[in-house]
C-alpha cells in the first residue's frame, strides 16, 4: 500500500506511516520524511535509513520507524547497525505507541509522549 500527500509530494508506506504523518502535521509537529528510506543489503554489508525524523531543538531529536512487529527479526540487524553508526537515536513506533501519539491533545503533549517512549527505549 501506498499512500501519497499531493501537495507535499510525500510518500507513505503503510497505514501506520500515515497515522504517524498526519498526528505530527495536525500538532504541527517538526517532521521530515526521509527521501532516502530504504532498508537492503549491500556488498558492504545492510544499509537501513528510517523513514522520519521529528527534530524540536532543546525537547526531541529523534529518528522513526513505523512497524507493525512483522518484519522485525529482518530489520533487526540494520536497526542496531544505525544505533552504532549514529549518534542520532532511533525510536521504532509500533501500534500501541501510536495509539499513546494520538491521545496527545497539544504539540507539547505529543512531544512529551514522543520523548517518553524514546526514554522507554533505551539500549
Amino acid at each position: 500500500m501506498r499512500i501519497t500527500v499531493a501537495e507535499e509530494d510525500v510518500e507513505l508506506r503503510s497505514l501506520g506511516e500515515a497515522l504517524f504523518w498526519a498526528l505530527c502535521r495536525f500538532h504541527e509537529a517538526p517532521v521530515e520524511r526521509s527521501a532516502d528510506y530504504a532498508v537492503c543489503t549491500s556488498p558492504g554489508g545492510p544499509w537501513y535509513h528510517p523513514g522520519f525524523r521529528v527534530c524540536a531543538p532543546r525537547i526531541v531529536d529523534v529518528w522513526v520507524e513505523v512497524a507493525d512487529g512483522q518484519e522485525d527479526a529482518a530489520r533487526r540487524h540494520a536497526r542496531d547497525c544505525w544505533r552504532r553508526m549514529n549518534t542520532a537515536p532511533l525510536l521504532v513506533l509500533y501500534r500501541e505507541d501510536l495509539d499513546a501519539l494520538r491521545e496527545a491533545r497539544y504539540l507539547a503533549q505529543f512531544l512529551a509522549r514522543l520523548r517518553q517512549i524514546q526514554g522507554s527505549r533505551r539500549l
